[in-house]
């Protein structure tokens, strides 16, 4: 994390990439990559249709274009493009008119800021939160595209740690106590197939809307 800071403090953005990441949802990483160099350019995007869209498509969406799995959510917004579904935006509703963004997701080599814009002022326009809350991964963190729809930034979390599976060569999480209780002993863990490896934890941001 403080090598990130680091960069950032300097005017850089420095992105980590696990290995699983590119091995498994190595699609999904050119997307990512994609969107926070395109994320300089704000480019309009021709649609012919916003609307709120049902969860099983938004989720099938989720699973095969984004990087990061699919959270719990209630409601997704989706844009179109010649009939086809391009980019989601999915929001969960924590109180009566406040609500969290869970994720922004876009169809592989189709991208542009101009949609989160567009998708996030339908969002507000129809159902006119209060406040909305996001937290975002630090190590694909993009802010310039939560700077220019006016969220704040409130928060860094500190780093998580995570277990890596050599055998399958994924990170995951590790509820096996009798493989816990090594986690301190790098040479046995890994004799039981498992490492360690932190994250650079997340940012939150908040939108506050400015008619109440």
């Amino acid at each position: 994390i403080q090598k990130t800071r680091k960069c950032n403090s300097i005017g850089y953005t420095l992105i980590h990439i696990f290995e699983d990441e590119w091995k498994f949802k190595n699609d999904a990483v050119k997307n990512k990559l994609i969107e926070i160099i395109n994320s300089q350019q704000l480019n309009a995007i021709e649609y012919d249709l916003i609307e709120t869209i049902n969860n099983e498509n938004a989720i099938s969406f989720i699973e095969e274009n984004d990087l990061f799995d699919v959270k719990p959510f209630d409601i997704s917004i989706g844009m179109y493009c010649d009939n086809v579904l391009i980019s989601i935006m999915a929001f969960k509703k924590n109180t009566n008119r406040s609500w969290s963004l869970i994720s922004f997701c876009n169809k592989f080599g189709e991208y542009s800021i101009d949609s989160f814009k567009k998708l996030f002022n339908y969002f507000i326009d129809k159902y006119n939160p209060i406040d909305i809350i996001t937290e975002q991964d630090n190590r694909w963190l993009n802010t310039k595209i939560f700077e220019i729809n006016n969220f704040k930034k409130i928060q860094e979390t500190q780093p998580r740690l995570c277990y890596i599976n050599f055998n399958t060569g994924k990170i995951e999480k590790l509820n096996n106590i009798d493989i816990l209780q090594y986690q301190n002993d790098p040479i046995i863990f890994r004799k039981h197939g498992y490492g360690k490896i932190y994250d650079c934890g997340t940012t939150i941001f908040k939108w506050i809307s400015v008619v109440v």
